[in-house]
């Protein structure tokens, strides 16, 4: 089973089901490159074994993902400080990629994938707990969790390429654009 520092993935052999968890709950599951790339592995790993039938999508601690890193917008992987905000169109262009691999990962996954949201979803965090063709409130605290979308925000990451399709033309503008609370408990 693959081993990674942001995310914990374990296959349950009884009950053919994957679990990938965001664990960097001291940051509320937000999102750095590293563990872009190591969930994009985990899904992948989840598609490739045989034993896997189904996919849960979690978040440590109390947030399922609070998006991406806002202290890791001016940094980069390599190191030089090139980053979102750096005006470096290629480093730009790489973190979105990465963001987009991870949605589309869950997104084309054959098996089912179900996102169990705990807590707080927003920016990509919501882009990723919108992507499963499933997504419902964590069972085991079922008041914390919220999904809310806030006037003048538009969806992150990969979410513009399906959001019409999800929501159709009428449904998407009214969701991304209102502060409607579209589920909670």
């Amino acid at each position: 089973m693959p081993q990674f520092e942001f995310v914990e993935y374990t296959a349950d052999p009884d009950t053919h089901v994957a679990r990938i968890t965001l664990n960097r709950p001291d940051r509320l599951n937000a999102l750095n490159d590293q563990m872009q790339r190591e969930f994009t592995d985990a899904i992948a790993s989840a598609e490739s074994d045989h034993g896997v039938r189904v996919v849960i999508v979690t978040g440590a601690g109390r947030a399922f993902c609070a998006g991406g890193d806002l202290n890791d917008l001016g940094g980069s992987s390599d190191g030089t400080g090139a980053g979102w905000t750096s005006g470096n169109a290629d480093e730009v262009r790489r973190s979105f990629r990465s963001a987009q691999a991870m949605i589309l990962g869950v997104q084309r996954c054959e098996k089912p994938v179900i996102a169990m949201v705990n807590g707080v979803a927003t920016g990509a965090g919501l882009d990723l707990a919108c992507a499963p063709a499933t997504s419902a409130p964590a069972p085991r605290d079922p008041d914390s969790c919220r999904l809310t979308y806030v006037s003048g925000c538009s969806p992150d990451s990969a979410e513009r390429g399906y959001i019409l399709e999800r929501w159709g033309v009428l449904g998407a503008p009214r969701r991304c654009f209102s502060p409607e609370i579209s589920w909670s408990r």
